[in-house]
Protein backbone atom coordinates (compact mmCIF):
# COMPACT_ATOMS: atom_id res chain seq x y z
CA UNK A 1 0.00 0.00 0.00
CA UNK A 2 1.16 3.27 -0.88
CA UNK A 3 0.22 6.53 -2.00
CA UNK A 4 -3.01 8.71 -0.62
CA UNK A 5 -5.74 6.85 0.90
CA UNK A 6 -8.38 6.29 -1.20
CA UNK A 7 -11.85 4.56 -0.20
CA UNK A 8 -12.37 1.25 -1.87
CA UNK A 9 -12.43 -2.10 -1.08
CA UNK A 10 -9.42 -3.84 0.65
CA UNK A 11 -9.04 -7.37 1.07
CA UNK A 12 -7.12 -8.33 4.48
CA UNK A 13 -5.71 -11.48 5.68
CA UNK A 14 -6.68 -12.22 9.41
CA UNK A 15 -2.93 -12.62 10.21
CA UNK A 16 -2.36 -9.13 9.20
CA UNK A 17 -2.95 -8.20 12.53
CA UNK A 18 -5.77 -6.93 14.27
CA UNK A 19 -3.19 -3.21 14.52
CA UNK A 20 -3.19 -2.71 10.63
CA UNK A 21 -7.25 -3.69 10.51
CA UNK A 22 -7.78 -0.68 13.17
CA UNK A 23 -5.48 1.69 11.65
CA UNK A 24 -7.61 1.40 8.09
CA UNK A 25 -10.77 1.32 9.99
CA UNK A 26 -9.48 4.57 12.32
CA UNK A 27 -8.37 6.72 8.45
CA UNK A 28 -10.89 5.43 6.27
CA UNK A 29 -13.72 7.80 7.15
CA UNK A 30 -12.22 10.50 6.43
CA UNK A 31 -12.26 9.42 2.62
CA UNK A 32 -14.32 10.62 -0.02
CA UNK A 33 -15.80 7.75 -1.04
CA UNK A 34 -17.38 4.89 1.06
CA UNK A 35 -15.27 1.86 1.97
CA UNK A 36 -15.25 -2.05 2.86
CA UNK A 37 -12.88 -4.04 4.32
CA UNK A 38 -13.08 -7.98 3.89
CA UNK A 39 -10.90 -9.86 6.35
CA UNK A 40 -10.15 -13.72 5.48
CA UNK A 41 -9.85 -16.02 7.57
CA UNK A 42 -10.45 -15.61 11.93
CA UNK A 43 -9.46 -12.32 13.21
CA UNK A 44 -6.84 -13.57 16.31
CA UNK A 45 -8.27 -11.05 18.58
CA UNK A 46 -11.21 -9.45 18.27
CA UNK A 47 -11.66 -7.24 20.94
CA UNK A 48 -9.10 -4.85 19.71
CA UNK A 49 -11.20 -4.18 16.60
CA UNK A 50 -13.83 -3.60 19.10
CA UNK A 51 -12.49 -1.68 21.29
CA UNK A 52 -11.13 1.05 18.61
CA UNK A 53 -14.60 1.05 17.35
CA UNK A 54 -16.05 1.93 20.49
CA UNK A 55 -13.26 4.82 21.07
CA UNK A 56 -14.68 6.02 17.47
CA UNK A 57 -17.99 6.02 17.92
CA UNK A 58 -17.13 8.04 20.99
CA UNK A 59 -16.06 10.82 18.13
CA UNK A 60 -19.13 10.53 16.14
CA UNK A 61 -18.09 8.14 13.56
CA UNK A 62 -19.95 5.02 12.46
CA UNK A 63 -18.88 1.58 11.36
CA UNK A 64 -21.21 -1.07 10.55
CA UNK A 65 -19.83 -4.81 11.24
CA UNK A 66 -20.75 -7.11 8.22
CA UNK A 67 -20.51 -10.62 7.63
CA UNK A 68 -16.65 -10.70 6.65
CA UNK A 69 -15.56 -7.16 7.73
CA UNK A 70 -16.64 -3.89 7.72
CA UNK A 71 -18.27 -1.27 5.97
CA UNK A 72 -16.90 2.47 6.52
CA UNK A 73 -19.29 5.04 4.88
CA UNK A 74 -16.94 8.39 3.92
CA UNK A 75 -17.00 11.75 4.43
CA UNK A 76 -16.91 11.66 7.94
CA UNK A 77 -15.16 14.06 10.36
CA UNK A 78 -13.98 13.29 14.20
CA UNK A 79 -16.12 15.49 16.49
CA UNK A 80 -14.30 15.95 20.14
CA UNK A 81 -16.56 14.77 22.71
CA UNK A 82 -15.82 17.26 24.83
CA UNK A 83 -13.65 15.73 28.11
CA UNK A 84 -13.37 12.25 28.03
CA UNK A 85 -11.45 9.69 30.11
CA UNK A 86 -9.05 7.48 29.01
CA UNK A 87 -9.89 4.16 29.03
CA UNK A 88 -7.86 2.01 31.69
CA UNK A 89 -5.59 -0.49 29.67
CA UNK A 90 -6.65 -4.19 30.90
CA UNK A 91 -3.71 -5.91 29.10
CA UNK A 92 -1.08 -3.85 31.02
CA UNK A 93 -3.34 -3.86 34.23
CA UNK A 94 -3.42 -7.73 33.47
CA UNK A 95 0.54 -7.52 33.82
CA UNK A 96 0.58 -6.09 37.18
CA UNK A 97 -1.68 -8.46 38.24
CA UNK A 98 0.07 -11.36 37.44
CA UNK A 99 3.06 -10.11 38.85
CA UNK A 100 0.93 -10.04 41.90
CA UNK A 101 0.32 -13.26 41.92
CA UNK A 102 3.26 -14.80 41.54
CA UNK A 103 4.76 -13.20 44.29
CA UNK A 104 2.85 -15.39 46.07
CA UNK A 105 2.45 -12.48 48.83
CA UNK A 106 -0.96 -13.34 49.89
CA UNK A 107 -1.21 -9.92 53.10
CA UNK A 108 -0.20 -7.11 49.96
CA UNK A 109 -1.60 -8.02 47.01
CA UNK A 110 -2.20 -5.60 43.85
CA UNK A 111 -5.40 -4.40 43.33
CA UNK A 112 -6.70 -2.12 40.33
CA UNK A 113 -9.37 -0.03 39.96
CA UNK A 114 -11.36 1.93 37.72
CA UNK A 115 -11.20 -0.87 34.09
CA UNK A 116 -13.90 -0.85 32.02
CA UNK A 117 -15.86 -3.38 31.04
CA UNK A 118 -15.89 -2.39 27.01
CA UNK A 119 -11.74 -3.21 27.02
CA UNK A 120 -11.37 -7.29 25.87
CA UNK A 121 -13.22 -9.77 27.06
CA UNK A 122 -10.22 -12.32 27.30
CA UNK A 123 -8.77 -10.05 29.94
CA UNK A 124 -11.49 -9.91 31.77
CA UNK A 125 -11.16 -13.96 32.83
CA UNK A 126 -7.89 -14.50 34.00
CA UNK A 127 -9.32 -15.63 37.22
CA UNK A 128 -8.06 -19.23 37.00
CA UNK A 129 -4.69 -18.44 35.18
CA UNK A 130 -4.04 -15.68 38.00
CA UNK A 131 -5.11 -18.92 40.74
CA UNK A 132 -2.50 -21.21 38.96
CA UNK A 133 0.92 -18.78 38.93
CA UNK A 134 0.13 -17.77 42.80
CA UNK A 135 0.72 -21.68 43.83
CA UNK A 136 4.54 -23.66 42.39
CA UNK A 137 3.90 -25.50 39.11
CA UNK A 138 6.25 -27.66 37.54
CA UNK A 139 4.28 -27.22 33.70
CA UNK A 140 1.62 -25.43 32.43
CA UNK A 141 -0.49 -25.33 28.99
CA UNK A 142 -2.27 -21.84 28.27
CA UNK A 143 -4.48 -20.78 25.31
CA UNK A 144 -3.59 -16.65 24.59
CA UNK A 145 -5.49 -16.69 21.72
CA UNK A 146 -7.86 -13.72 23.19
CA UNK A 147 -4.95 -12.63 25.92
CA UNK A 148 -1.76 -12.61 23.96
CA UNK A 149 -0.37 -9.70 25.62
CA UNK A 150 -0.02 -11.98 28.34
CA UNK A 151 2.13 -14.05 26.48
CA UNK A 152 5.60 -12.45 27.28
CA UNK A 153 4.77 -12.61 30.90
CA UNK A 154 3.52 -15.84 31.54
CA UNK A 155 7.10 -16.77 29.79
CA UNK A 156 9.25 -14.76 32.00
CA UNK A 157 6.87 -15.98 35.27
CA UNK A 158 7.35 -19.73 34.40
CA UNK A 159 11.54 -19.03 33.87
CA UNK A 160 11.64 -17.93 37.40
CA UNK A 161 9.50 -20.22 38.73
CA UNK A 162 11.78 -23.26 37.06
CA UNK A 163 8.91 -24.69 35.34
CA UNK A 164 7.93 -25.40 31.71
CA UNK A 165 4.91 -23.83 29.54
CA UNK A 166 3.02 -24.62 26.49
CA UNK A 167 1.66 -21.31 25.04
CA UNK A 168 -1.17 -21.47 21.93
CA UNK A 169 -2.71 -18.78 20.12
CA UNK A 170 0.40 -16.58 19.67
CA UNK A 171 0.69 -16.48 15.89
CA UNK A 172 -0.98 -13.14 15.76
CA UNK A 173 2.35 -11.92 17.49
CA UNK A 174 3.94 -12.24 14.24
CA UNK A 175 2.52 -9.06 12.86
CA UNK A 176 3.10 -6.70 16.65
CA UNK A 177 5.39 -3.90 15.93
CA UNK A 178 7.86 -6.08 15.94
CA UNK A 179 8.47 -9.76 16.44
CA UNK A 180 7.09 -10.26 19.90
CA UNK A 181 7.96 -13.96 19.74
CA UNK A 182 11.69 -13.66 19.08
CA UNK A 183 11.71 -11.57 21.71
CA UNK A 184 10.47 -13.99 23.69
CA UNK A 185 12.38 -16.29 22.78
CA UNK A 186 15.78 -14.23 23.28
CA UNK A 187 14.79 -13.29 26.45
CA UNK A 188 14.42 -17.01 27.33
CA UNK A 189 17.52 -17.87 26.50
CA UNK A 190 19.44 -15.05 28.40
CA UNK A 191 17.36 -16.26 31.34
CA UNK A 192 19.06 -19.83 30.56
CA UNK A 193 15.73 -21.47 28.85
CA UNK A 194 15.66 -22.87 25.88
CA UNK A 195 12.39 -21.34 23.44
CA UNK A 196 10.64 -23.42 20.68
CA UNK A 197 8.51 -21.59 17.91
CA UNK A 198 6.25 -23.03 16.12
CA UNK A 199 3.55 -22.00 13.91
CA UNK A 200 1.17 -21.24 16.41
CA UNK A 201 2.74 -22.34 19.91
CA UNK A 202 5.87 -21.32 21.61
CA UNK A 203 7.02 -23.80 24.21
CA UNK A 204 9.50 -22.99 27.08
Amino acid sequence: MEGRLEGGDYLLDSQDGEQNISALLMALPLCLENSTIKIEGEIPDPAYIDTTINAMNDFGIQIEKTKDGYFIPGKQIYNTPGERTVESDWPLSCMWLMAGAASGNTNEGVTISDLSNRNPKGYQDLQPLLSLISQDYKSLNFNAKNCPDMIAILACITIVKGASVEITGVSQLKNKENERLKAIANVAMQMGQKAVISDDKIEI
